[in-house]
């Protein structure tokens, strides 16, 4: 038994040893079963460089509770937060939810956590989906612990340092199977569909679990839906992906060029300093429009919204157009900013220019 199952096993007795204390009492449920989680994750308050309790948000008037980091100042990037909850709370009440996406959304930080110490649900803001599908996974200390620390590792800070792309790659295989199980759904609900492929369909009885199981056989979460939203995405003539209500989205990215992209030297130069890793959230706002991005490497290639694009001027330009269309270019360097929830957004060129100054100055 490894450290972090023999430490949910000890939170679920302390649970269940001490329910009057901690049904009652939010800070005794972080000070019981939360934190001594999340140490054994790697997230140790004790070392504010890591993590930090009880941070403040932006514009003040909301705290969130603690608030995880890597990387060393002036670097560091904030890549996870969790909220917590009194041992009683229901985490699956939707207010539970939007408390802790406003605060992923105050800060660009694409990934939170929900808990009471006994159930654990991590969110995707980033997610190009309706909120209620951003739940992503879900575990819970009164059923095997061993299930619930194989979800908390790839939220480990270990994790993030590793392979900081890792949880990204997970979803979009949620999504992958999301979307064929939908499909399906849709073929089984066609009147017109062939008796031999309809039989195959309802033969079919396991391929819900069978969509819903992540790599190494990891559970992944929410169930999905027993029928097809009303607001589906759909693809117009000029290849722009809309939502049915109406609502603003970004086309698809190009077809991919034959020739390999090369690393941009600027950019190069900032992922060398350590300035910039892969997963390196961006932002970018227009006419009051926030556009959340991932930078992805030094080629400069983007992630928004789960569509991939070759080049930070791409990505601007299709962002901007969909919120204006016919907004006008202007420099991509100097339209993205770096966000890492502990400091203030720093555009692209700043960071360049420092970096040329402090390199010079040697």
């Amino acid at each position: 038994m490894d450290a972090l199952v023999r430490e949910l096993d000890a939170c679920r007795q302390s649970a269940a040893k001490h329910a009057s204390y901690t049904e009652a009492n939010e800070a005794v449920t972080q000070d019981a079963l939360i934190t001594p989680i999340l140490v054994a994750l790697g997230w140790d308050p004790r070392n504010p460089e890591v993590t930090r309790r009880e941070q403040s948000l932006s514009g003040g008037n909301h705290v969130v509770d603690y608030v995880c980091e890597i990387g060393a100042r002036p670097h560091n990037k904030t890549v996870l937060l969790v909220e917590a909850k009194r041992a009683r709370a229901d985490l699956s009440q939707p207010k539970v939810r939007d408390q802790a996406l406003s605060y992923a959304a105050r800060e660009g930080v694409q990934w939170v956590l929900t808990t009471n110490g006994i159930e654990w649900r991590l969110y995707n803001y980033f997610g190009r989906v309706p909120a209620a599908e951003q739940l992503f996974l879900k575990g819970s200390i009164k059923g095997q612990v061993e299930d619930v620390a194989q979800m908390l590792r790839l939220i480990s800070r270990d994790s993030f340092l590793s392979d900081p792309m890792a949880l990204e790659r997970l979803w979009d295989e949620h999504v992958a199977r999301r979307s064929v199980y939908r499909a399906v759904l849709s073929a089984n609900s066609e009147p017109a569909l062939p008796a031999e492929v309809r039989q195959w369909l309802e033969s079919a009885s396991g391929l819900k679990d069978e969509l819903a199981r992540g790599t190494d056989g990891l559970v992944l979460t929410p169930d999905y839906p027993d029928s097809l939203p009303t607001a589906v995405w759909v693809v117009d003539d000029d290849r722009t992906a809309e939502r049915k209500t109406g609502s603003p989205a970004l086309p698809l990215a190009a077809e991919p060029s034959a020739t390999p992209p090369s690393a941009d030297p600027d950019l190069l130069r900032l992922f060398t300093a350590g300035i910039l890793t892969s997963g390196t959230m961006l932002r970018g706002t227009y006419r009051g429009h926030q556009v959340n991005a991932q930078l992805l490497d030094a080629t400069g290639s983007v992630k928004v919204n789960g569509v991939v694009y070759p080049s930070l001027n791409q990505a601007m330009n299709v962002a901007r157009k969909a919120i204006k269309p016919d907004a006008n270019s202007e420099s991509a360097w100097r339209w993205w900013k770096v966000v890492n929830g502990s400091t203030a957004p720093e555009s692209l060129a700043d960071l360049r220019a420092r970096l040329a100054q402090n390199q010079g100055s040697r």
